[in-house]
């Protein structure tokens, strides 16, 4: 049933954007392309879409063990982050001259 259920939520992620990015008109509002426009409710729609699928997404986090896996996720991660802040500081060091 998840699977179903996560289908039917990257069904309704492509139409809110094919809605919000295909549809709009890219000519001033006067055109007469501007007749076959969606209505402004599209873009509530899609906003309404959005957030609902994030705060689902942030109820189904479990917020107690949640510091205790990001410290353990940047203990793991620690040799790339100082790989990342050495050829940051290359990168400005470079940019920068």
């Amino acid at each position: 049933m998840p699977r179903g259920f996560g289908l039917l939520l990257a069904m309704a992620m492509a139409l809110g954007i094919y809605l919000m990015v295909v549809l709009v008109p890219s000519d001033g509002a006067g055109s007469a392309s501007a007749i076959g426009a969606p209505p402004v409710a599209y873009g509530g729609w899609v906003a309404g879409l959005l957030m609902g699928l994030v705060l689902a997404w942030f109820a189904g986090l479990d917020w107690r063990t949640l510091p205790e896996r990001l410290c353990a996720w940047l203990r793991l991660q620690r040799r790339r982050f100082g790989w990342m802040l050495i050829g940051g500081l290359c990168a400005g060091i470079l940019l920068l001259l």
